[in-house]
């Protein structure tokens, strides 16, 4: 079984401590929905239902 290497982290310390907080905060802000859930799969986040705030 592997480990998560970011357990109990937020998902803003995630996306710091991998050096992709930027890359995500344009992705988001550029509408890019496949390149934000890609990113938080790189986080370690899978499992949760997707939800944005704006029209795809």
């Amino acid at each position: 079984m592997s480990e998560n290497k970011y357990g109990g982290m937020t998902v803003n310390e995630r996306l710091y401590l991998s050096g992709l907080m930027a890359k995500f905060d344009q992705a988001v802000a550029e509408k890019q929905v496949d390149l934000v859930i890609s990113i938080l799969k790189e986080v370690e986040l899978t499992a949760f239902k997707y939800r944005f705030d704006f029209e795809i």
